[in-house]
């Protein structure tokens, strides 16, 4: 992963408001997401360097709300959480190299 890493959004009444992103020192994409009053609020989505997603979440007003779902570096999916107004509510198993599976 890159040492460097930049982002671009805005700031109102020193908060982070509306879309933003995150780049690795190459240029590609890292992070998407969206802010409002400061808070996470919507879909964010950040990225391996090769361009894959890593990591599906979503937010309502600052709370984990809905799937978030996590990737390998070849773009499979590996875990999915779901959440509801900030609480964990249910937990897939978890894929790990060699085909075993976790489950809480």
């Amino acid at each position: 992963m890159s040492d460097s890493y930049t982002s671009q959004g805005e700031y109102v009444d020193g908060q982070p408001t509306g879309e933003w992103k995150g780049y690795f020192s190459n240029g590609k994409i890292a992070f998407e997401g969206s802010y409002f009053d400061g808070n996470q609020n919507g879909e964010h989505r950040s990225y391996y360097e090769n361009g894959k997603t890593r990591e599906l979440r979503n937010y309502t007003s600052g709370l984990a709300d809905g799937e978030w779902k996590s990737y390998d570096v070849t773009g499979e999916l590996i875990l999915t959480t779901t959440y509801l107004a900030g609480e964990e509510i249910k937990f897939d198993g978890s894929k790990f190299p060699g085909g075993k599976y976790f489950f809480k």
